[in-house]
């Protein structure tokens, strides 16, 4: 994955290692804050979303002993969310955008012109297994998880918009591709139309597949 900097609003990252990862992961937090005369930039968050335990920890904690004090304020700004369906990860990507508009509120609020002003925090949001939330909302109601795609993808692009580059998206894609034909295995996978949630999130919403 390219730096913090060079990716764009939404990213599809396929395929990827758990040692990839954990690495990205890291270059992204380390680079975590510095101060100059009149500026403070807040440290980075990462909000890593996943239905079940998937963040790289074992990986992590080799590039970021857990143990070194410095690295404390690294881990305080991980968080990590559990998330099953479209509807919980709808609540949980409204929650992040309200804390990235309330530090954003703060700072153009402040009263005093001679105060050291802060940065937003750069944000990176990490969502990996979207198409088990999808399955899992889809095999209620269709038209529902559709929708709630389509809106949470909006959501996440027009956030971007106009946070100025410190908010950033990437999905994690676990699609491999189509399965070789006259193979006697298949797997399913969570379907938008006619093709994976992964395709459509490509075709429609990301700005760059990786």
């Amino acid at each position: 994955m390219q730096q913090y900097d060079d990716i764009p609003q939404l990213l599809l990252w396929k395929p990827y290692s758990k040692g990839q990862l954990a690495m990205s992961l890291s270059d992204f937090l380390l680079k975590n804050s510095k101060t100059d005369n009149d500026t403070t930039l807040s440290p980075r968050r990462l909000y890593y979303i996943n239905p079940v335990n998937s963040f790289p920890l074992e990986e992590f904690q080799k590039l970021v002993p857990l143990n070194v004090p410095s690295n404390k304020h690294i881990y305080d700004n991980i968080m990590i969310n559990q998330v099953l369906n479209m509807n919980e990860l709808s609540k949980t990507i409204d929650k992040i955008i309200e804390t990235t508009k309330d530090t954003t509120d703060s700072n153009e609020n402040e009263s005093n012109p001679k105060a050291v002003h802060t940065i937003p925090s750069e944000a990176l949001i990490v969502i990996s297994g979207i198409d088990i939330m999808f399955q899992n909302s889809n095999m209620s109601d269709t038209t529902h998880a559709h929708n709630l795609l389509n809106s949470i993808l909006l959501q996440l692009r027009l956030t971007a918009n106009t946070n100025h580059g410190s908010f950033k998206t990437v999905v994690l894609s676990r699609d491999q591709g189509v399965p070789r034909s006259g193979s006697t295995t298949s797997q399913k996978r969570a379907k938008h139309d006619g093709n994976t949630v992964y395709d459509y999130i490509s075709k429609y919403y990301a700005d760059y597949t990786l």
